[in-house]
């Protein structure tokens, strides 16, 4: 709840087949029984390792208006049949910040230098929800 009135909220909608699913958030005014905004945050498929530069996302609420999202890149390599898994690379954030009238506002996404906001760790990011 943001307010009285707006309310905000994270919807998980996933696909016919199982693959993927879908995070958006959603800002609802209650007094007029309305949503004011509706943004697909990240997508949530499954990852195949074999792929050139897989990614996935991951995202956490900063405070109750403002979500932080994050690219990551898995970082996995192979010594013979053994599969080690090193942290992830962060590739890239991206900011969503909900107004007090409801609508979003969202940075898209930058690459670490161009970032600037709060500077996370990748151990930090592993703790976020995918």
């Amino acid at each position: 709840m943001l307010s009285d009135v707006l309310w905000a909220s994270v919807l998980l909608i996933g696909d016919s087949i199982g693959v993927c699913a879908f995070t958006f958030l959603m800002t609802y005014d209650v007094g007029a029984l309305h949503v004011v905004a509706l943004k697909e945050i990240h997508p949530d498929c499954d990852i195949d390792m074999s792929m050139p530069d897989p990614r996935y996302f991951a995202h956490t609420f900063v405070t109750g208006s403002i979500i932080d999202i994050a690219e990551v890149r898995p970082n996995e390599h192979q010594l013979g049949d053994t599969v080690y898994t090193d942290p992830p690379d962060l590739m890239a954030l991206r900011r969503v910040q909900i107004q007090p009238n409801g609508i979003m506002l969202d940075t898209g996404f930058q690459g670490l230098q161009e970032w600037t906001g709060p500077v996370y760790s990748t151990a930090e990011i592993e703790e976020w929800e995918y």
